[in-house]
């Protein structure tokens, strides 16, 4: 699944989750609107990608980590038994 499609899907639930609109959003975050659009085209606009800084601060809103927001599976504890 594309990066853009992963951040699209985060933003789908949390702007309903939140009761918010994409144009709040740009405003609060300080991300272009014509960004968020793009994200949430993703799988129109297979070429898009957002930036890291994008990312970061969608995350920062949301409170929560980088990886959420591109649902990416991270371990939290390791095993290292031998």
């Amino acid at each position: 699944m594309a990066l853009a499609t992963k951040v699209k899907e985060f933003l789908e639930e949390k702007l309903k989750q939140e009761k918010i609109d994409r144009k709040y959003l740009a405003q609060v975050t300080d991300i272009p609107y014509t960004t968020i659009s793009r994200i949430m085209r993703a799988e129109v606009n297979r070429e898009f990608n957002p930036e890291i800084d994008t990312i970061f601060k969608i995350a920062k809103y949301f409170n929560c980590t980088m990886d959420e927001v591109i649902k990416r599976k991270v371990p939290t504890k390791y095993d290292n038994k031998k």
